[in-house]
């Protein structure tokens, strides 16, 4: 936060407030009361923007994991199927069918 505010500037912009509170845990209420004591203004539009993007990757990535999980189970059921067909092969080529 104090490299941001010591550049003179008039403006925090949505992309450093979004990074001081997604990387370091640094509320967003908290950027707006230092910087409104310093005279600077926080795009928070842009905060909003970078948020809704982050919430976007972030439902994205639960989406791959969910269809990983359903491929690891069909696949699980294919080697299911697979030795219940290999078994029943071997189930009539011993009784000479």
């Amino acid at each position: 936060m104090a490299e941001i505010t010591a550049h003179e500037c008039d403006l925090i912009s949505g992309a450093q407030a979004f990074e001081l509170y997604d990387t370091y845990g640094f509320p967003l209420e908290l950027t707006e009361e230092i910087a409104s004591e310093k005279g600077i203004s926080v795009d928070i539009t842009g905060f909003d923007n970078e948020m809704a993007k982050q919430r976007k990757r972030a439902k994205d990535a639960s989406v791959n994991i969910d269809l990983t999980e359903e491929l690891g189970e069909v696949k699980e059921d294919n080697k299911k199927l697979t030795q219940q067909i290999n078994d029943m092969a071997g189930k009539l080529r011993d009784s000479n069918f």
